[in-house]
């Protein structure tokens, strides 16, 4: 890998410390609705997401429609989200 020169290091940790106010921003182009169209928020953000085994009672399962599978983990997901957080309930 390579080393990053001192100045360079100097240079980063000076604009780092200076106030977003004091920088000059006259130099970059002006943006217009056009150039907005196209835009998505967050296409490349993904949950990080582990395997989890969870086991459930046999009379929970005898009361599950005959594919539980179909959108289960969902169901999990948002039980847990509600019961472990109740702010979340404005987002499911």
């Amino acid at each position: 890998m390579n080393e990053i020169p001192e100045s360079i290091r100097q240079a980063l940790a000076a604009l780092a410390a200076q106030p977003e106010h004091d920088s000059d921003w006259s130099d970059l182009p002006a943006t217009t609705a056009p150039d907005w169209q196209g835009a998505r928020r967050g296409p490349f953000y993904r949950p990080v997401k582990k395997p989890l085994t969870v086991r459930i009672d046999a009379e929970l399962h005898s009361s599950m429609p005959a594919r539980p599978w179909k959108g289960l983990r969902m169901r999990i997901f948002r039980l847990c989200a509600i019961t472990m957080a109740p702010e979340a309930k404005s987002w499911l």
